[in-house]
């Protein structure tokens, strides 16, 4: 019974969204046969069923915790590998060298005066495991 009903709330969220697919069918009605366009305004928007179904558990991430859990890996990266030089063709740590080039230019953009997205803390923080040299 709960497969049903989810398949019919699935179907119908679908035949909602139809009409508002293309702007064509959105914007056009037929009054008594007679085709009348209708301004966007006057269109009638359905919110989406899943937009509106709470998920039991949502974990957001501020972007403190996203640069954290950089740092830390980071971290590992050095602890397992005795540097912070990650390689270009290192599958595995593409996202993490990313970062770290990032980290850098947001570090010399700061250290240059200019407007930057690193704080003093982070930046600090760089500095001590040796990813950076101060200027």
């Amino acid at each position: 019974m709960k497969r049903s009903t989810t398949l019919l709330l699935i179907v119908f969220e679908i035949l909602l969204q139809i009409p508002h697919a293309h702007s064509a069918f959105s914007s056009t009605r037929y009054i008594n046969g007679n085709h009348i366009r209708s301004s966007p305004s006057q269109t009638i928007r359905t919110p989406s069923f899943y937009s509106l179904a709470k998920k039991p558990f949502q974990e957001s991430t501020p972007n403190k915790d996203v640069w954290q859990s950089f740092y830390n890996g980071l971290l590992q990266f050095k602890s397992a590998n005795g540097n912070l030089n990650i390689p270009e063709d290192d599958p595995y740590n593409q996202d993490l060298r990313a970062w770290t080039i990032e980290q850098k230019r947001q570090y010399v953009l700061m250290k240059s005066g200019k407007k930057s997205k690193i704080t003093k803390k982070r930046a600090a923080a760089l500095e001590q495991i040796g990813l950076v040299n101060p200027m």
